[in-house]
C-alpha cells in the first residue's frame, strides 16, 4: 500500500497534518512534482518527513499550482530513495533510479501491478516496459483503456504535455480542497499495524466492518486477525480477513478470489504457507 496525491489546479495545498498522516502510513520514502509550464520537475528520495516537509514546504506552491505527490510502502525493488515515485516515462533505468529531475511525461501509482524484481519495483517495470512504448499515445482513449485493464486494482496518475493529467482507477476526491487521494490513508481514521516482520493496512473499523459485511466483531476481535497478513508479495490465507493488497479494502480470504471493491485479481498473493 502506498497513497498517490493529484493536486490539480485551483485546488488547495494538503496541510502538512495531512501529509504527515500520509508518511506515517506509507513511511518508506516520498516525493513530489510539480508543472513548471514546459514539463514536471521532480524531487523525491525523502527517507524521512521532515526532509520531505522541508523541500515541499520551501517550494512556495499556491492553489495555481499542479501538483503530485507519493508517499510508499514498498512491496518491491529497492527500499531506499531510488524507488520512490514519481517516475519518468522511460526505459532508462538511470533515468527511473533518479531523485531530481525534469521530465515530459512522468506519473505516480499505488497498487501492485507485478512482482517486481531485486533492482526495480513493480511500477518501475512498468515505466520501462509498458508505459515508454505507449508515450507518443497516453492520450488516446483505446490505450487508456489498455493500461486501465493492465493495471486494474491500481490508481495511477499520469502528467503528461500541456498539463493534462489522467487518473485511472478509484480515486478519492476531497470536495472541499478538490485534492485527489488514491485511498483513505491519508485521513486520521486509518489504522496501520506492522507485527512479525510483516505489514497490514486497515482501515476506520466501523466503516471497514460495516462495509465490508464482516459482522459484528469488536475491535478486539478484529485485531487478533492481523498477525501478520503481509510479506513482500504473499498473503498468509490463515488470517481469513486482511485488506486488499491493491486497495485496502477488507476480503475474505476464504470466499473471494477478486477484491469486490477495485476488482483486483487476489489468487496470486494468496499462500498455503
Amino acid at each position: 500500500m502506498c497513497i498517490a496525491i493529484y493536486k490539480p489546479k485551483g485546488a488547495n495545498i494538503p496541510k502538512k497534518s495531512i501529509l504527515r498522516t500520509c508518511w506515517d502510513n506509507n513511511p518508506d520514502g516520498a516525493g513530489y512534482l510539480y508543472s513548471t509550464g514546459e514539463g514536471y520537475q521532480v524531487h523525491k528520495g525523502f527517507m524521512s518527513f521532515k526532509a520531505f516537509w522541508e523541500s515541499f514546504s520551501n517550494e512556495g506552491f499556491n492553489q495555481y499550482d499542479t501538483i503530485g505527490i507519493h508517499f510508499r510502502v514498498g512491496t518491491s525493488g529497492r527500499r531506499d530513495g531510488r524507488a520512490t515515485h514519481p517516475f519518468p516515462i522511460s526505459n532508462n533505468i538511470s533515468d527511473l533510479q533518479e531523485e531530481h529531475y525534469t521530465a515530459k511525461q512522468c506519473f505516480i501509482h499505488n497498487g501492485i501491478i507485478s512482482s517486481g524484481s531485486q533492482l526495480l519495483s513493480d511500477t518501475q517495470l512498468f515505466s520501462k516496459d509498458v508505459l515508454w512504448y505507449l508515450r507518443k499515445y497516453l492520450t488516446d482513449t483505446d490505450v487508456i483503456e489498455y493500461i486501465k485493464q493492465q493495471t486494474i486494482g491500481s490508481r495511477l496518475a499520469l502528467f503528461l504535455e500541456g498539463e493534462q493529467v489522467i487518473l485511472t482507477g478509484n480515486w478519492i476526491k476531497d470536495e472541499k480542497t478538490g485534492v485527489y487521494y488514491s485511498n483513505n490513508s491519508y485521513q486520521p481514521s486509518y489504522k496501520r499495524f506492522r507485527s512479525s516482520g510483516c505489514l497490514s493496512d486497515v482501515f476506520d473499523w466501523k466503516d471497514a466492518w460495516n462495509d465490508g459485511g464482516i459482522g459484528d466483531e469488536t475491535e478486539t476481535d478484529a485485531e487478533s486477525l492481523y498477525s501478520g497478513t503481509w510479506d513482500d508479495n504473499c498473503i498468509d490465507s490463515n488470517d481469513r480477513y486482511i485488506p486488499c493488497p491493491a486497495c485496502g479494502y477488507l476480503v475474505d480470504t476464504w470466499n473471494d478470489v477478486i477484491c469486490k471493491y477495485c476488482g483486483a485479481d487476489l489468487l496470486p498473493y494468496y499462500t498455503d504457507d
